[in-house]
């Protein structure tokens, strides 16, 4: 069984999907969803964003500039595993949850680049946790076999994240299309798992984008 949690200082164990980390291939969620936990969160927006080519994390908020707003809706599309599994945006409760937060936010993505967001979800239980995340297309090209490095930190220098290596391939994840959302499941180490809930606020948490590879399509 699948839940969600936001991220509180209550911590719930909760079954969770698998996703492997260190530059292997991702798997995405292995069953069908279960009820939601949606108890509020650091924020229900998605403020924060880093961009495939920014070496430094872009904190914005709502008053961010029309550089990085759309007026365009993205849509939000499930992994190919989680579609392979029939696991859709009107079954599948943690991909409504994440859809809901989007819809929540005009400030989805960067003109002309590839972004991620933090969408302050996590799958799994002590141990084997996952933060939820959206990688967000708004260039004029599909990518598949992505290879990504993220670093996830607190502005206090704890460390969730270090340039961390995931591979999104074409057999499991897809095909990231432009103007398009997709939900990436990133492992914390258990280790650092003190310092992912360290928080109750969204501006405290900082993330980039280190490394980005793809093949066009």
């Amino acid at each position: 069984m699948k839940k969600i949690l936001t991220l509180l200082g209550a911590v719930v164990v909760l079954a969770g999907c698998d996703l492997i980390g260190g530059g292997e291939e991702t798997t995405s969620n292995e069953s069908s969803s279960a009820a939601v936990s949606s108890e509020t969160i650091m924020s229900s927006k998605m403020s924060s964003e880093s961009s495939m080519f920014g070496t430094e994390e872009s904190m914005t908020s709502s008053d961010k500039t029309s550089e990085t707003t759309t007026d365009m809706a993205i849509p939000l599309v499930p992994q190919k595993m989680e579609l392979d599994q029939g696991l859709t945006l009107e079954s599948d409760s943690v991909l409504q949850e994440i859809e809901m937060r989007m819809s929540e936010t005009a400030e989805l993505g960067i003109e002309n680049d590839v972004a991620i967001h933090f969408t302050g979800m996590y799958l799994g239980e002590t141990g084997a946790m996952q933060a939820i995340f959206i990688i967000v297309n708004r260039m004029d090209m599909a990518m598949t076999n992505i290879d990504i490095t993220i670093s996830f930190s607190t502005v206090n220098g704890d460390v969730i994240l270090d340039k961390s290596k995931y591979s999104l391939t074409e057999d499991s994840f897809g095909v990231l299309e432009p103007d398009t959302a997709m939900p990436i499941y990133l492992d914390i180490p258990p280790e650092n798992e003190e310092a992912f809930f360290s928080t109750s606020n969204m501006e405290d948490l900082i993330y980039t984008i280190d490394e980005f590879d793809f093949d066009e399509r």
